[in-house]
């Protein structure tokens, strides 16, 4: 499904819909939100600004809507609000793709803005669904693209970074092939060049031509503050954080972007309010707790972090990203029986060097942080991109051998 605000008309399944306009504006606020609760509050200030309403002329937009997605497409969540379960894209749809391969496009994007998680793998299926009806619709092909970069991101944790990435460049390349000018594929491209290939210069010129085709792309925005942060560039990636939150200011994923921002700034206290914000708006999404947790370890509060370490391990059904996040915090703490059992579940993998080396470093343990450095290096780790500013580090970069480990590469 895909809703035009600007012409009133909601796709379904190829049948056009014409919405009244506050109908369609509801939607559009619950689509930004990406599957996230959006209490009734802020919707009736986005549907009504500056009239005060009941509650029930919110109910009866719900029900309209509810009308043409499906009874079960919009969740009522008690005492809280109203939440979007069904997949609605949100702009112009474009000409002259078959119905079905557009409608599992729509499926794969909403799903894969639902990451991380087993989400993304079934985001891939609907993509790879969607190439078998239509080989040559190039969104699907940056769809997969989208989702290969972001299985092997830290936050991930899926799949090898050399594997992930390799995937990843391999499919924006061939969905610029079919549209040169693909918003999409131009910044995945960017992305890899970043995490992967640890080259500043080139990712900014990738990111600043995906801004050029498409000004107000939010992942364009929001993935080139990535590169800024990475070059110690601390308030223009600020700005650029906050321009990707206002072209979607329901995207979640995009207010956890800006604790990230404020801990690689060194600024814990500004993380602390923003991962606060974020569990405000929702309780149960892990990186809020997560980031509260980081903050709270670099504002010298162990016990706190630990607290929200586990509520972010807990919300998270134990991804073991989150696991690793406990584990250091256990290890500044002192319980370095707790976040040594923790290090002895991720090393096997081979995903988690790089967090596996930041709790023997909070361990006081130099030479088993800089192994795990290396092989984290040597795995091509996305983290390395962020070595030179990354606070958690500041205690080994000045060791005689941590030179060697930064990709050579990198420059600003």
């Amino acid at each position: 499904m895909r809703l035009d605000e600007a012409q009133g008309v909601l796709l379904v399944g190829g049948e056009r819909v014409v919405l009244v306009p506050k109908a369609a504006t509801l939607l559009r606020v619950l689509a930004e939100r990406g599957g996230r609760v959006v209490s009734r509050e802020e919707l009736i200030a986005a549907v009504w600004p500056d009239v005060v309403v009941e509650d029930n002329n919110l109910a009866k937009l719900v029900f309209t809507l509810r009308k043409h997605l499906g009874e079960e497409a919009i969740e009522t969540v008690p005492r809280r609000g109203y939440r979007l379960v069904a997949p609605v894209q949100l702009g112009a749809p474009p000409s002259e793709v078959s119905p079905a391969a557009y409608d599992l496009y729509l499926q794969g994007r909403y799903l894969w803005n639902r990451r991380p998680g087993d989400v993304v793998w079934a985001a891939l299926e609907c993509f790879h669904k969607a190439i078998e009806i239509a080989p040559r619709f190039a969104p699907a092909w940056a769809g997969i693209a989208d989702a290969y970069a972001t299985l092997g991101s830290w936050e991930a944790g899926a799949l090898p970074h050399s594997e992930a990435h390799a995937k990843a460049w391999s499919y924006a390349t061939r969905a610029l092939e079919l549209d040169p000018t693909l918003v999409e594929a131009i910044t995945t491209r960017a992305y890899t060049t970043l995490h992967y290939g640890w080259d500043l210069d080139a990712a900014e010129q990738r990111f600043r031509r995906a801004i050029d085709v498409a000004p107000r792309y939010a992942p364009a925005l929001h993935w080139y503050s990535h590169c800024l942060v990475a070059a110690g560039r601390f308030p223009e990636s600020l700005q650029l954080s906050r321009d990707a939150l206002a072209q979607e200011p329901m995207n979640l994923l995009l207010h956890v972007h800006l604790a990230w921002h404020h801990v690689l700034a060194g600024a814990a206290a500004d993380a602390r309010a923003q991962a606060e914000r974020v569990i405000a708006m929702d309780p149960q999404f892990h990186w809020g707790h997560y980031f509260a947790g980081w903050a709270a370890d670099a504002l010298g509060e162990p016990a706190r972090a630990i607290d929200a370490m586990r509520e972010a391990v807990r919300c998270s059904h134990d991804d073991r990203v989150m696991r690793a996040g406990l584990a250091r915090a256990y290890a500044l703490a002192g319980e370095r029986a707790a976040a040594h059992a923790i290090v002895a579940e991720l090393a096997p993998a081979g995903l988690f060097d790089y967090e596996v080396a930041l709790v023997h470093l909070a361990l006081g343990d130099t030479q088993a942080a800089l192994a795990a450095l290396a092989q984290a290096r040597d795995a091509r780790s996305g983290w390395f991109a962020y070595a030179r500013v990354d606070p958690r580090l500041a205690t080994i970069r000045e060791h005689p051998r941590f030179p060697a480990l930064a990709p050579i590469t990198l420059t600003a």
